[in-house]
């Protein structure tokens, strides 16, 4: 019996076998998702615009339906960290997570906008104000 291992036996691809990275000073969220490797979904939740609770959630509902979501969204959790997978989680965040900003309309002052629900980008909140 051979126990060799041919080159179609990869146990983890390229960008799994790095040390966790993690995000620079300013990163920007297009720039972080451009990145490959291995991150905490606690630093990428620091500069993205979007929930861990809402991640996490997601990658349950996959596990429920039989996916694996190391494979279907770039998400697991191993003993109490939760790691991401940017070169899978970047598409399917922004299919599928991605906050969805809101508009602020020009005839909203601030006591309506103060009341609005949603997300909205802080260059419009500033000149909305002012």
């Amino acid at each position: 019996m051979s126990h060799a291992i041919s080159m179609s036996d990869v146990v983890f691809e390229a960008d799994e076998t790095d040390a966790l990275l993690r995000p620079a000073k300013n990163e920007t969220a297009e720039n972080m998702l451009g990145r490959k490797g291995v991150f905490f979904l606690k630093d990428v939740v620091k500069v993205l615009p979007l929930q861990a609770r809402a991640a996490k959630k997601q990658a349950k509902q996959l596990k429920t339906q039989g996916l694996n979501p190391w494979v279907t969204m770039g998400l697991r959790k191993i003993w109490n960290h939760w790691l991401v997978r940017m070169s899978v989680f970047a598409p399917y965040c922004q299919e599928h997570l991605a906050m969805k900003w809101r508009a602020i309309l020009e005839e909203w002052d601030a006591n309506r906008l103060l009341r609005a629900k949603g997300v909205f980008k802080m260059a419009e909140v500033a000149t909305a104000c002012q």
